[in-house]
């Protein structure tokens, strides 16, 4: 039982790392819908699944790989050098031909300036960079600095963009003279650019608080666990990008099938099912390392058993309290009645992120 005492201890401190912040991103929607427009709603959504989908090309399943390597491998240090070799240079060849290719995508992508397939490259890269030091405080036991830096991660985003979006506005006019230096005109109106901007400065400065671990780095590469790390890796990369199908194609088909402004107001409606994510979230955070930690113990499968039966039972009592109150939540944080409309969606996307968790819980056999 200290066993479960310890997974459930890991799974609230990760939890917090990982639910606080998606809670404000969640909070941050209340500022977006009073800001923008259904269509421009529409376009940082859309950004955003762009990014999702990049994000599981790049790491290619390594997270999970360099989790089972490392409890396995006497030579803690080839592993992580070996899968920090492979994102880094995933990375770079991605910042090399997105950044040159970045003109020709921006049609295709439906966007209206470069600047927004830039920063998308930009971000996606550093994003990449971060996994394996975030992963190594995982498997080493610091909960501590990994929830520090997540919290410092989603503190900066959350101030950045209020800043742009809601005080740079006013301030502009009163000090036109100061802010003209950084290209900032007097008719500044916020956009979809200065959130995804905003994004950019936290990736930017969450990546120097992992420095530490980086710099720590003891380059020995092995090509044999590198082929092993990408051969575990890549059905782990299938599943993922499977599951971002699950998450984002949505999104994407809306808008042309139907239009941008509802696929605004479904985008914006979607956010409400993040309350089952946040909760699957923190299981997984906890359970990951745990999983492997414990996979050979003889008593494996009936610990498998007991959290996956604490599992269902909170889930469903998660979305019932979500779909009772939705209305109240949705005052909270949909700010602009115009996305209102779209609620009825709600207890589907919950009920859709339970089921994708109890999958998740299943798949532990590989």
């Amino acid at each position: 039982m200290s066993a479960l005492k310890s997974f459930f201890k890991d799974t609230v401190v990760y939890g917090i790392a990982a639910v606080l912040p998606r809670f404000i991103n969640l909070a941050l929607v209340a500022v977006f819908t009073s800001v923008l427009g259904k269509a421009d709603f529409s376009d940082q959504t859309t950004w955003y699944v762009y990014a999702a989908f990049i994000n599981v090309f790049l790491t290619m399943g390594i997270e999970t790989a360099f989790f089972r390597y490392y409890t396995s491998e006497q030579d803690k240090g080839k592993v992580i050098s070996s899968a920090f070799a492979i994102l880094l240079a995933t990375s770079l060849l991605f910042l090399i031909f997105g950044w040159i290719l970045a003109g020709y995508a921006t049609e295709s992508l439906g966007f209206k300036d470069a600047l927004f397939v830039k920063i998308l490259v930009w971000i996606t890269v550093l994003d990449t960079l971060a996994v394996i030091p975030f992963a190594y405080l995982r498997v080493t036991g610091r909960p501590i600095r990994f929830m520090l830096i997540k919290l410092t991660n989603i503190t900066v985003l959350f101030i950045v963009t209020l800043f742009l979006l809601l005080m740079l506005p006013d301030l502009t006019p009163k000090y036109i003279d100061i802010f003209r230096i950084f290209g900032i005109k007097s008719d500044y109106k916020p956009g979809v650019i200065h959130i995804i901007s905003a994004n950019l400065v936290s990736s930017l400065i969450t990546l120097l608080f992992l420095f530490p671990e980086m710099i720590k780095i003891k380059w020995s590469i092995d090509k044999t666990l590198i082929k092993k790390l990408l051969q575990y890796g890549w059905p782990i990369m299938i599943g993922g990008i499977a599951y971002a199908i699950n998450e984002n194609m949505d999104k994407l088909l809306i808008q042309h099938l139907i239009d941008k402004d509802s696929n605004g107001v479904y985008a914006a409606c979607y956010k409400l099912g993040v309350f089952m994510s946040l909760y699957i979230t923190a299981f997984r955070m906890g359970a990951e390392p745990f999983f492997f930690n414990h996979a050979h113990t003889d008593d494996a499968k009936k610990k498998y058993s007991i959290i996956m039966t604490w599992f269902v039972i909170f889930g469903c009592f998660s979305m019932l309290f979500v779909t009772v109150f939705i209305d109240l939540l949705a005052g909270l944080f949909i700010r602009n009645p115009i996305y209102l409309e779209g609620l009825f969606i709600v207890p589907v996307i919950l009920l859709a992120n339970l089921f994708s968790g109890i999958y998740n819980n299943l798949a532990i056999w590989y």
